[in-house]
């Protein structure tokens, strides 16, 4: 399954690093997990400065505020995404 955000960002459970249908994020086709760090986010400039960066979940909740809403089977794929993420409350975002 496939759930195309915007232009470059989707979440897909058919690319190689997808591990057990619990989908990935791709950024202009790189693949992310929820907790690392967003790459717009200039994770290198956030760490020099001591400010943490955005992490790629909190970018995917930022993508589907003010979307129309999602269809039971692509929410369910945001969800199993976004619990692979090591902070409990992350799933009470969206």
């Amino acid at each position: 399954m496939r759930i195309q955000l915007d232009a470059r960002h989707e979440i897909t459970s058919e690319h190689p690093a997808s591990h057990y249908g619990a989908g990935v994020l791709l950024v202009d086709g790189q693949p992310f997990g929820p907790a690392e760090a967003y790459p717009e986010s200039l994770p290198e400039l956030g760490r020099l400065l001591g400010v943490p960066p955005l992490s790629c979940a909190g970018a995917v909740v930022a993508l589907l505020r003010g979307r129309r809403a999602l269809k039971p089977e692509q929410m369910a794929l945001i969800q199993r995404w976004l619990s692979q993420h090591p902070a409990p409350n992350v799933l009470e975002q969206i």
